[in-house]
C-alpha cells in the first residue's frame, strides 16, 4: 500500500540518504561479503533475493535490516556506513582485510511525505523532536544485558540527548511507567541525535562504557543494576497487507497470498517443466506483471536435443533452426505462451549456430549462396517468433532480459554477414511482423547511404563508411526490431490510446521508438569527421504526452544496458527526434513521461496561454512595422538617392512590407485557430492555404516583376548602344566608392548583398545585348563599346577574367 510520495533507491557504497525533508522508510538491508556471482551486473548490488551458494566463502550480516531500520527509519537523512556495519558483533561476517569479497550493503527504502513515520510496534512512546520511539525495559540488569535487550527489539541503548526537551521527555517516559527509577543505563551523551551512526567500537565510542543517567541530582552509581530506555525506530502508521493470490491462466500457474517481502516458488503449469518464483515486495504488491519464468520449459521445445544435433554436424544447420522455429510456432499456436526459459535457452544457441553454420561452408559461391540465404531467412523467422510474446520477456529476471537482448542482436547480425560475401553491388531483405533484416554488400559508396524503416524512421550513413571496407567493399547490415524496445522496459506492448487511457502515467526513460542496428564490415566503427543521422518516428507524440528529456541512446553489449555516449540530440519535434551519433550498433531515444496532456488541463491551458500572449505580442509588433514602413515619407523616398538606388531602396520596404503583412496574416490566423480549437495549418482542412496563398501570391508577384525588368533590360541597352550613347547604365566604380565615403552605414551587408546580384543580372544583360548589336550589324565593337564593357567588369568584380564576348 503506497504511504504518501514513496521512491525506491537501491545501494550498495556509502552514500547519504534522504536530505529532502521527507520522512524514510527502510524496506529491506543485505550486508556480507558477497561473491561476484550474485551480483546484479545491472546495478553492481546483490540481489536481495539471492543467497550466497553454500559452498561460497560469502556470507551475511542477519542483523544488517534491523541495525539500517535502527539507524535511519523515521529520519529525514541518514548515512550508513559498511565500515561500522561490518563491526556490529557477534554475528558479523568474518572480515579478513585481505579477502577479495568486497563488503556489500544493498538496501532498499522509501521517501514519505505525510510525515505518518511515527508508530511505535514495539510498544513505548513516539518522540517528534528526536522522531525515535522509546520503551523503558521490564527488567535492570548490567549495562551490557540491558543493550542486548534493546537489540533483541530491533533498537539499541539510548544516546543522553543533549537539550532540556529530551530531558523533560525523558523524566516523563519514566514517571508512567509507575516505577521508583532514579538512575538508567545510557550509551552517552550525543550532539548529533538520538540514533547516531557512529561506530561503536572506535576509542571515541568504546562499546562497554557503562554510562550512568541520573534522574535526580545525586550522583549515579555503575555498580548495581539498573533499567535502560530503549531507542527503537519508528514504523509507517499504515499497516501493509499482503500480496494477494493471483493466477496466470495462460501458464496454468497460481501463486497464493504471500506475505510483503517473501518469495514463492510454485510448480510450473500443465505442458511446462519446472519452477516458477514471484517476489512480494515490501509494499504489499506484487514485484512486476509476470513471476520469474526463467526455470520453466515448455515440453515441445527441446532445446536440448537441438543443441545435440547442432554438436553433431552432420545436418544442415537451416533444417535445425527451421525446426526449432516451427515448435516454437505450434507452441504458440496452441494458446500455450513460451516461457522465458524457453526463449533464453533458444537464445544460447544461436552463437553456436553461426559457427556450425559458417563451419558448412562448402567453398562453391552458388551452392553456398542458396543455403546461407535459407539460413538467415529461418534465423530470421526464428527471433521472429521468440519476439512475437511479450509475456516470454517480461518473465525474465532483468539481467536475463539484458543479456538475453545482446546475445540476440548480436547473432542476428552475425548469421546477416554470413551471406554478404555472395551479394554483389545489391543487397537482400528478410521481413517478418518483428523484425526487419537487410544485408548488403557494394564495390563503392558514393555519398550517404539512407535506410527507411517500415515505421517511418531513418538511418543515414555517412560516406565516410567507405574506408571500413573488406578487399574493396563495404558490407552492411541494418536490423529493424518492431517490439524490442518494450520487451526491454518490462512494461506491456501498448497501443498511443492504451497509453494515453492510463491513469497517473508517469515512466522514466521510456524507449519511444523502434529499435534499429546498423554495422558495416562487421567491425566496430567510429567516424572521424562525420556521423550517422537517425530521424526516429516517436511512438508516442508530444501533442498528447508531456514528454521530457529527450536522449539518444544506443544498445552497449558490454554492460548489456542504453548508453548515450557518442549520441547527441538534434531536432526535435512532436513526433519524430533526430539524432547525431559518432559509431554504429543499436540505436533508440529515451523520454520521460510525465503524464497526458488533456484539453482543460492545467499545462494544456498553460501552453494554450503561452501561445495567444506569443501570438498578441508578435502581432503588435509587425502592426507597429507596417505602420512605420507606411507612414515614414523618409523611408519611402530618401532626396538623397536617385537611380537605381532609389529603385532599390523602394524595393526593399516593399519587400519588408509584404513580409510583415504575411506574417501578420500568418499570426492573426494561429491566434484564431488557437480560439476555435482548429489545428492550424492542417491539410486535411485546408487551413494551410490561409497562410501559403498570400505566400505565394506575393512570391509570384516578385517573380513576374522580375521577369519583365529582365525582358525589358535588352531594348533598353540596345537603343542606347545605336544612339551611340557611351553613358553606361552603372555608375563609375570611383563615385560609387565616394559616395560610400561620403555616407557611412547607409548600405547594410543585406543591401550590398542585394545591389550584388542586381549588379550582375544587369552587367551580363548589357554585355549580351552589346554583343547581339555588333553580330547582327556585322560591325566591330568600337573603343566607346570596350570602354563600356571595361566598366561592366570593373564594377561587378564576380565577372572580371571572363574576356571579352
Amino acid at each position: 500500500m503506497p504511504i504518501g510520495n514513496e521512491q525506491e533507491y537501491t545501494l550498495c557504497r556509502d552514500q547519504k540518504l534522504g536530505g529532502q525533508g521527507n520522512q524514510l522508510i527502510l524496506d529491506f538491508a543485505m550486508l556480507g561479503l558477497l561473491p561476484w556471482d550474485i551480483i546484479d551486473p545491472q546495478e553492481g548490488c546483490p540481489s536481495p533475493d539471492v543467497k550466497p551458494p553454500d559452498d561460497s566463502d560469502g556470507c551475511l550480516v542477519p542483523s544488517g535490516t534491523a541495525t539500517l531500520r535502527y539507524w535511519c527509519q523515521g529520519k529525514t537523512e541518514c548515512k550508513p556506513s559498511i565500515a561500522f556495519l561490518k563491526d556490529l558483533g557477534p554475528d558479523s561476517c568474518l572480515f579478513d582485510e585481505g579477502d577479495s569479497l568486497p563488503m556489500w550493503l544493498y538496501l532498499r527504502y522509501r521517501e514519505d511525505t505525510t510525515n505518518s513515520v511515527t508508530e511505535c510496534r514495539q510498544g513505548g512512546t513516539y518522540d517528534p523532536s528526536t522522531r525515535t520511539c522509546y520503551t523503558v525495559t521490564s527488567l535492570p540488569g548490567g549495562w551490557h544485558d540491558q543493550r542486548a535487550a534493546c537489540r533483541r527489539q530491533g533498537g539499541e541503548m539510548f544516546w543522553d540527548v543533549v537539550g532540556s526537551d529530551f530531558a523533560t521527555f525523558l523524566s516523563q517516559l519514566v514517571a508512567d511507567t509507575g516505577r521508583n527509577i532514579t538512575e538508567l543505563w545510557a550509551m552517552g551523551q550525543s550532539l548529533s541525535g538520538a540514533r547516531p551512526v557512529l561506530n561503536l567500537t572506535s576509542e571515541a565510542y568504546p562499546a562497554d562504557m557503562d554510562n550512568c543517567v541520573s534522574l535526580t541530582e545525586a550522583p549515579c552509581s555503575r555498580s548495581a543494576n539498573k533499567h535502560t530506555v530503549c531507542a527503537l525506530p519508528p514504523w509507517p502508521s499504515q499497516v501493509i497487507p499482503n500480496c494477494p493470490e493471483v493466477t496466470f491462466e495462460q501458464f496454468d500457474l497460481t501463486f497464493p497470498e504471500t506475505k510483503p517481502g517473501k518469495t514463492v516458488s510454485q510448480p510450473c503449469g500443465a505442458g511446462y517443466t519446472g519452477s516458477a518464483s514471484y517476489l512480494c515486495g515490501v509494499d504489499g504488491q506484487w514485484s512486476s506483471q509476470y513471476p520469474d519464468l526463467s526455470g520453466c520449459h515448455s515440453e515441445k521445445i527441446n532445446t536440448d536435443d537441438a543443441k545435440n544435433r547442432l554438436d553433431n554436424g552432420t545436418e544442415p544447420v537451416s533444417d535445425i533452426v527451421s525446426d526449432l522455429a516451427t515448435n516454437v510456432t505450434e507452441q504458440t499456436s496452441q494458446n500455450k505462451p513460451l516461457t522465458s526459459g524457453d526463449v533464453i535457452n533458444s537464445v544460447q544457441l544461436l552463437p553456436q549456430m553461426v559457427s556450425a553454420q559458417q563451419a558448412q561452408l562448402s567453398g562453391q559461391a552458388d551452392q553456398d549462396k542458396e543455403v546461407v540465404s535459407q539460413y538467415v531467412n529461418n534465423i530470421t523467422y526464428l527471433v521472429a517468433e521468440l519476439t512475437r510474446q511479450e509475456e516470454s520477456w517480461h518473465s525474465m529476471p532483468r539481467a536475463n532480459r539484458s543479456l538475453t537482448s545482446s546475445t540476440l542482436q548480436t547473432n542476428v547480425e552475425q548469421s546477416a554477414y554470413l551471406l554478404a560475401p555472395y551479394l554483389n553491388d545489391t543487397h537482400a531483405d528478410f521481413n517478418y511482423d518483428t523484425i526487419r533484416v537487410r544485408t548488403g554488400r557494394y564495390t563503392s559508396l558514393e555519398g550517404n547511404l539512407e535506410y527507411r524503416t517500415q515505421q517511418g524512421s531513418t538511418v543515414t550513413l555517412p560516406d565516410e563508411v567507405g574506408r571500413f571496407n573488406d578487399s574493396g567493399n563495404t558490407t552492411i547490415v541494418f536490423v529493424e526490431y518492431g517490439n524490442m524496445d518494450c520487451l526491454l522496459q518490462s512494461q506491456e506492448c501498448r497501443t498511443p490510446d492504451q497509453w494515453y487511457a492510463q491513469e497517473n502515467l508517469e515512466f522514466p526513460e521510456f524507449v519511444n521508438s523502434p529499435v534499429i542496428s546498423a554495422s558495416v564490415d562487421n567491425v566496430s566503427v567510429e567516424f572521424n569527421s562525420s556521423s550517422v543521422t537517425l530521424r526516429f518516428q516517436t511512438r508516442l507524440s508530444a501533442r498528447q504526452f508531456n514528454l521530457s528529456n529527450v536522449q539518444c541512446v544506443f544498445w552497449n553489449n558490454s554492460i548489456s544496458r542504453w548508453s548515450d555516449n557518442g549520441c547527441r540530440v538534434g531536432a526535435v519535434t512532436n513526433d519524430s527526434v533526430e539524432c547525431f551519433c559518432d559509431h554504429l550498433t543499436s540505436f533508440a531515444t529515451l523520454m520521460d513521461i510525465n503524464g497526458i496532456i488533456q484539453e482543460g488541463s492545467p499545462l494544456d491551458l498553460v501552453l494554450g496561454w503561452l501561445t495567444t500572449l506569443g501570438c498578441v505580442l508578435s502581432l503588435l509588433c509587425l502592426a507597429a512595422c507596417l505602420l512605420v514602413f507606411t507612414a515614414v515619407p523618409a523611408l519611402r523616398r530618401d532626396p538623397s538617392l536617385h537611380g537605381y538606388r532609389q529603385a532599390i531602396m523602394s524595393q526593399r520596404l516593399a519587400i519588408h512590407r509584404n513580409l510583415c503583412i504575411c506574417l501578420f496574416a500568418a499570426e492573426f490566423i494561429l491566434l484564431v485557430g488557437q480560439w476555435i480549437s482548429v489545428c492550424w495549418l492542417s491539410v486535411e482542412n485546408g487551413l494551410i492555404w490561409a497562410f501559403a496563398g498570400p505566400v505565394l501570391v506575393v512570391l509570384t508577384n516578385r517573380v513576374g516583376i522580375t521577369d519583365i525588368d529582365l525582358t525589358a533590360r535588352p531594348n533598353v541597352g540596345v537603343q542606347r548602344h545605336r544612339s551611340m550613347d557611351k553613358v553606361s547604365p552603372f555608375p563609375d566604380p570611383s563615385e560609387r566608392d565616394q559616395e560610400r565615403e561620403e555616407r557611412p552605414g547607409r548600405l547594410d551587408r543585406a543591401g550590398d548583398a542585394v545591389l550584388r546580384v542586381v549588379t550582375r543580372i544587369r552587367a551580363d544583360v548589357s554585355r549580351y545585348s552589346l554583343k547581339r548589336v555588333h553580330e547582327e550589324d556585322n560591325a566591330t565593337p568600337s573603343p566607346g563599346d570596350h570602354e563600356t564593357l571595361r566598366k561592366l567588369e570593373s564594377t561587378d568584380p564576380a565577372v572580371v577574367g571572363r574576356g571579352g564576348w
